[in-house]
């Protein structure tokens, strides 16, 4: 397992929803599921430099 800061990079695990919306997560080091890696363009990598092309609906940062 690697890690994104403090939240787990998990990638076998399904993406932690409240975490891709928000950028945070209350459960921290312990939540079961993964915390990729988001870019500025809003792609997530699985945080060893490889990525997907699929674009997250909502940036951090930028929703109203």
């Amino acid at each position: 397992m690697a890690s994104t800061g403090k939240y787990p990079t998990r990638p076998d695990a399904q993406d932690c929803s409240f975490f891709i919306r928000t950028g945070t997560c209350k459960f921290g080091s312990s939540c079961k599921f993964n915390h990729p890696v988001l870019t500025v363009d809003g792609d997530k990598s699985n945080g060893n430099g490889g990525g997907t092309s699929s674009k997250i609906p909502c940036k951090v940062g930028t929703c109203r």
